[in-house]
């Protein structure tokens, strides 16, 4: 008889060659529940944290008002070219500087800066429908970004505060840099037969409620039912408000939450070979059950990752029965993979980091431990 010991690197080494389940013939599903979405749209070179929280975002739009409005993601990335370089240089450097982040970048950014309609700012999207801003990140990675460090080492930065106010000569830099790639930002915007600024389009026609989204995790790192730092390198904002739930709570808020009409973004270990893999869904480990202690195994031991950011709307059932979650992907055609996906059981409990959703798509018990 092996030891724990033994039996736990027995189940890592399994994993080490054969993490994902995925299969080579695409399967049949019957949607149980899946609620309403918006068109999906393609985020090219981007990254995907904006796009799938703008797709929950109108989602949300659509179960509080019943109004089918598009928002522009590309309005937010203009912000977080801004507010990344600023954290990068009071850092010194040190903070890991790249497209990618959490559910927190949206709901920071829209109550900052406020949001537009997609038509009146898409970011000069390509006509394959899909972004295409390698100039861009190739200018600010090897451009603008070192010329601007070398300048801090230099004491150049110029950076002068007047009555609590700084005046900083880079960001004047960097927009003029994401005009040119992305265009000009609309200080006002017409819907619906009226004038609005982007602050007002999000107080007045997005209105949602930000305070009032919360997110989940599943890892016993975490105390379970507290809020706690999310340690994962794309909480570049450093949020420390994500609670830890038990994996079978997890899971339970997941399914109560699509049946009651909400839908959630989620945050996943999605890597490059399973996206380019032909199917319409993804399985893990389908032939035995993912624990806690094997969840937590998995993060601990570098063999999970938060690489990718979908929105997940839906769960079906496949020809045999099982059941699969229904998601949203921002990746799409332009990189030889579906379009949209099926996720199994196991690859939720598994490899789904963390879920975002409004507090009221929580079941009552676990609320109440909560808050």
């Amino acid at each position: 008889m092996k030891t724990g010991k033994q039996l736990t690197i027995l189940w890592l080494a399994l994993l080490l060659t054969s993490t994902f389940s995925v299969f080579s013939q695409e399967k049949t599903f019957t949607i149980q529940k899946e609620n309403w979405s918006s068109p999906q749209k393609l985020q090219g070179n981007n990254g995907c944290q904006i796009f799938s929280m703008i797709s929950f975002f109108e989602s949300e739009i659509f179960r509080t008002s019943g109004k089918k409005v598009e928002l522009s993601q590309m309005y937010l990335f203009y912000h977080v070219f801004i507010e990344k370089t600023d954290r990068y240089l009071r850092l010194r450097g040190t903070q890991s500087y790249s497209t990618g982040g959490l559910f927190d970048d949206a709901i920071f950014l829209m109550t900052k800066y406020g949001i537009v309609p997609l038509n009146d700012y898409t970011g000069n999207r390509s006509d394959k429908g899909f972004y295409e801003h390698g100039p861009l990140y190739g200018e600010f990675e090897y451009g603008f970004l070192p010329n601007l460090m070398k300048k801090a080492e230099n004491h150049e930065l110029n950076i002068q505060w007047k009555n609590g106010v700084p005046t900083k000569p880079w960001e004047t830099e960097i927009r003029s840099m994401l005009d040119r790639h992305l265009g000009k930002l609309p200080t006002e915007i017409s819907f619906e037969g009226k004038t609005y600024t982007p602050g007002s389009f999000a107080k007045e026609v997005v209105n949602l409620p930000l305070t009032d989204y919360i997110k989940l995790t599943s890892f016993s790192e975490m105390p379970f039912y507290q809020p706690g730092m999310f340690y994962v390198k794309d909480n570049w904002l450093c949020k420390s408000d994500y609670y830890s739930l038990p994996l079978d709570k997890f899971m339970e808020t997941i399914d109560y939450a699509v049946s009651q009409g909400f839908t959630l973004a989620i945050d996943l270990d999605y890597s490059v070979d399973i996206l380019k893999y032909p199917v319409n869904y993804v399985g893990f480990s389908e032939d035995e059950t993912v624990t806690q202690d094997k969840r937590d195994e998995m993060l601990s031991n570098w063999l999970t990752k938060d690489v990718h950011l979908v929105h997940l709307t839906g769960i079906a059932k496949d020809e045999n029965g099982k059941k699969y979650y229904v998601i949203k992907d921002s990746v799409g055609e332009n990189l030889g993979v579906m379009t949209k996906k099926y996720l199994s059981e196991n690859f939720v409990k598994g490899k789904v980091l963390a879920i975002i959703v409004h507090n009221d798509g929580i079941p009552s018990a676990i609320k109440k431990q909560l808050f």
